[in-house]
């Protein structure tokens, strides 16, 4: 059977049908800015600014990219189960090192 086809007992094959007839909601694709820094460990530590205490760590870049994909989608489930909207957030132009001495 292909996509958009009528399957047995009526039904419809396309995705906004199943989303009716399971109460799925319809996705959207979300685009943040993440911060990661290295601890004094050797841990990495992410950070999506845009979600208030949205964080989370890893031993590895990439565990801890893979981590904060897992929080950002848990923070943003949460934001639509208590009906808020999902916040902008300004764009970061760059991060910088600055010394000062004291």
């Amino acid at each position: 059977m292909k996509i958009g086809e009528t399957c047995r007992g009526g039904f419809s094959n396309t995705d906004s049908d199943r989303q009716k007839r399971y109460g799925i909601m319809a996705r959207k694709k979300h685009t943040f800015q993440v911060l990661v820094e290295q601890d004094e460990e050797g841990w990495y530590v992410a950070e999506c600014p845009a979600l208030k205490g949205c964080y989370t760590q890893g031993k590895t870049y990439e565990e801890v990219m893979d981590n904060i994909r897992d929080v950002i989608e848990l923070c943003l489930e949460e934001l639509r189960a208590s009906g808020q909207s999902v916040p902008t957030q300004p764009e970061i132009i760059s991060v910088r090192r600055v010394e000062v001495v004291i």
